[in-house]
């Protein structure tokens, strides 16, 4: 994860973690990762998902393990390991099941009125004319 994923991943995490703070403590941890503090405030939020018990939101999980790679072998690492196994992962979120394709309209015949009436006149003149002397 780069540094600009792990900004991404610092605002979504504090949008989440938005109901867990008052609105001081929301506001001080904007100003932190709007700072460049992007670490410092991600560890904090995970330690307050973790001591509220609260859900961490499912979608964010893979980018949460992808941050916590970064710190393979690291002094943090089991830190960091310790935080993402207390984590409560939120309800699995279904995928919208699409409605299924409308019915095809009904067969009707479309020809026009006009276009019935001028063939059926055809067909009686064509069986009202008398056979030619030769076609017999």
């Amino acid at each position: 994860m780069d540094r600009a994923d792990e900004m991404r991943f610092a605002w979504a995490l504090a949008d989440a973690a938005r109901p867990l703070l008052s609105p001081n403590a929301h506001k001080w941890l904007c100003v932190k990762v709007g700072a460049g503090e992007y670490r410092g405030a991600i560890m904090e939020l995970l330690e307050l998902f973790v001591a509220r018990d609260a859900q961490f939101p499912l979608a964010m999980a893979p980018s949460l393990w992808a941050w916590m790679s970064g710190f393979t072998g690291s002094f943090n690492e089991e830190r960091l390991r310790t935080l993402g196994l207390g984590l409560r992962l939120g309800p699995h979120i279904p995928e919208p099941v699409p409605p299924p394709p409308p019915l095809p309209p009904p067969l009707v015949a479309r020809r026009p009125y006009a276009a019935m009436k001028t063939r059926a006149l055809r067909l009686r003149l064509v069986s009202a004319q008398p056979l030619s002397p030769g076609s017999a």
